[in-house]
């Protein structure tokens, strides 16, 4: 499966462009493989623009998510982010999101996740801050969350702050 497909990434020297991994039922050991080979091979930081993990239900909800977040939280060049309906928790996400994609990221679809697996307060100052400094927002979508209160504020004021984007589309 997924982890026989990691182990061939690894020797991919000019990397891929677009990972569809959708509807698959990746594993968690199957994620942390992928995770690891796209954080091993240096192209990969580069050259993959899209990355589709979504409708696999449960996939980001154990502590093998932070494979995942570890590589996102890298320098990367990704534009198309699809982590809808995977049991991501979005507050843990967006810290990752902040250090390695706000350079390049245009879409991010995140739909039917939840917002946290923990106590909010301390998510809200990175899920504020990724907005305010996002290059290249187009497209959010945060429909099926329930944001709470202080999410909310926190997104509107950090898009509000965010003089580098224009026309961006909002599903809340």
């Amino acid at each position: 499966g997924i982890y026989s497909l990691s182990q061939q990434l690894l020797y991919f020297p000019k990397g891929l462009k677009h990972l569809c991994l959708s509807k698959t039922s990746i594993t968690g050991k199957g994620l942390v493989a992928l995770c690891q080979t796209l954080g091993g091979n240096p192209a990969f930081s580069s050259t993959l623009l899209h990355l589709d993990l979504s409708k696999n239900p449960g996939l980001l909800s154990t502590d093998d998510a932070n494979a995942l977040y570890m590589f996102l939280a890298q320098p990367n060049a990704l534009v198309h982010l699809d982590l809808s309906g995977t049991d991501c928790a979005v507050d843990t996400l967006f810290g990752a999101l902040l250090h390695g994609c706000c350079a390049h990221l245009t879409y991010l679809n995140l739909t039917r996740n939840a917002f946290s697996h923990k106590k909010i307060k301390d998510a809200l100052p990175s899920f504020k801050q990724f907005f305010s400094s996002g290059f290249s927002l187009k497209h959010i979508n945060l429909s099926g969350i329930k944001l709470p209160m202080d999410a909310l504020r926190a997104l509107f004021q950090g898009l509000s702050s965010n003089t580098h984007i224009s026309d961006v589309h909002l599903d809340l």
